[in-house]
């Protein structure tokens, strides 16, 4: 593209209108819809580099900043502040230099154009690699995931250049909560917090509105579930305390235990009341994706399995550690996370 002649005219970002606008934004970019899945690793965005945003793209960068400003309230690190906006172009080829509307709209659709392709391949890439990474070793419908961010690009582009404006914005979030709904039905066996779904939502809006505005965004790894609940961390406090314990078959504790057996009795120590048996313990808890668990969360090796039944089951400790009952002979012990494996959740 040809590059656009530009004037300074002076026209920055002004911080004190933040408050204003991120009290008309913010109410509704926080009621995030309460999904029971979501999504990928890895935030980074790249765009070209733009150096003459337009009026309405400023006020898309002083949406971004407030919705930054929520996320300050949360636990994780905060997101990136945007870098310091350059002055708004006055003339346009073709356009006579002003601040007319004309010019104004000129100048937003020509922002859109330039940045737009890196914008939509970022958020698709970041969009693929997530529901790849939830899906794990249960796989990944490629059609159906092509046709879901064929629908998505689909979507964006009828907000177009309209994404510089707060109602823009909210949009696209609503459009990419809509998506990550969507991409849920195609991850099998994946449970997320309404918080990570949310984290994941308001990151991929965030990266998809700065890559627009032609900068690059690097937020934090989308989260696929791995916070620890006060539950499981009383059961591993159990098992862990049980090393040592020797293996009778149907053991359930206090004094010995078989593999399904110790899993029962740390969850009960937990307060939760389990089913008994590896059989049991796998088919009737919520299924986890192996890429998605977290300490706490039983593992059946898929080399113990016995006709769609697993025989045997583990409890992850975290850092690729388990805690097993083996067999007879043996005591209860640390091993090794396998390397494969099905996985179910019950805290």
């Amino acid at each position: 593209m040809t590059e656009v002649p530009e004037h300074d005219t002076g026209l920055r970002i002004d911080p004190d209108a933040l408050s204003s606008l991120a009290s008309d934004l913010l109410p509704s970019m926080l009621m995030l819809p309460m999904l029971a899945s979501s999504l990928l690793g890895g935030g980074a965005g790249g765009g070209h580099a733009v150096t003459a945003p337009n009026p309405n793209a400023v006020a898309a960068l002083q949406a971004l900043k407030a919705l930054e400003g929520a996320y300050g309230k949360n636990p994780q690190p905060a997101t990136p502040t945007p870098p310091a906006s350059r002055p708004i172009a006055s003339s346009t080829k073709g356009v006579v230099a002003g601040n007319g509307s004309a010019a104004q709209a000129l100048a937003t659709t020509q922002l859109y154009q330039h940045t737009a392709a890196t914008a939509f391949n970022n958020l698709d890439n970041q969009l693929a690699a997530y529901l790849t990474r939830l899906a794990g070793g249960h796989g990944l419908d490629r059609t159906a995931l092509t046709t879901l961010i064929h629908n998505l690009d689909t979507a964006l582009s009828k907000v177009g250049s309209g994404a510089y404006t707060a109602a823009g914005q909210q949009q696209v979030h609503d459009i990419l909560a809509a998506t990550l709904k969507q991409g849920q039905s195609l991850v099998s066996g994946t449970q997320l917090t309404d918080s990570e779904i949310a984290d994941a939502i308001n990151q991929l809006t965030l990266q998809y509105l700065y890559n627009l505005n032609g900068k690059s965004y690097q937020g934090r790894a989308l989260s696929t579930g791995s916070v620890t609940t006060p539950a499981a961390q009383k059961a591993i406090s159990t098992v862990v305390s049980e090393l040592g314990k020797p293996y009778v078959w149907g053991g359930e504790g206090p004094d010995a235990f078989d593999c399904q057996g110790l899993m029962h009795y740390a969850a009960l120590s937990a307060g939760v009341n389990i089913p008994s048996g590896a059989t049991a313990q796998y088919q009737q808890l919520p299924k986890v994706s192996p890429s998605n668990i977290r300490p706490g969360d039983l593992i059946f090796p898929d080399s113990e399995f016995d006709g769609g039944s697993p025989q045997h089951v583990m409890m992850y400790i975290g850092n690729e550690q388990c805690v097993e009952a083996p067999h007879t002979g043996a005591v209860v012990r640390v091993t090794g996370l396998p390397s494969s494996f099905h996985a179910s959740r019950w805290s």
